[in-house]
């Protein structure tokens, strides 16, 4: 089961931050942000404080919602996207990575509506 503590490790490897350094600019200790992340054999903290899962997200660039709850995309929209559109990428994104037929019916479904797209728009032009 994937935990906001696995979601945090996952934004976590993906930004410039080690671990100490994150500490060092949230102002924390070290062992504070291991907890977080459930690092080695430290059993993984069940909660976060709300001043600091604000400042790691603004830190980490990533929503709360998607930390916490794994609502929605993970970063901020920065895009004219809407989140509904922005949270069907992340979840194709998921599909891509995993084989099988769950896989390939989502590609044959989306690759069918973009060609119904791409036909529309060219009568229409």
């Amino acid at each position: 089961m994937e935990t906001w503590n696995t979601r945090l490790a996952k934004a976590l490897a993906e930004s410039e931050y080690k671990p100490h350094q994150l500490a060092q600019a949230l102002g924390v200790k070290t062992p504070s942000v291991s907890a977080w992340l459930g690092a080695a054999t430290i059993q993984p903290a069940k909660n976060i404080t709300g001043e600091n899962l604000l400042r790691v997200c603004k830190l980490l660039n990533i929503r709360p919602e998607w930390l916490m709850f794994k609502e929605g995309a993970m970063r901020p929209s920065s895009s004219k996207l809407s989140d509904e559109m922005l949270e069907i990428i992340e979840r194709l994104k998921e599909i891509d990575r995993i084989q099988g037929s769950e896989r390939e019916d989502a590609v044959y479904f989306i690759n069918r509506l973009l060609r119904k797209e791409d036909r529309s728009q060219q009568k229409a032009g």
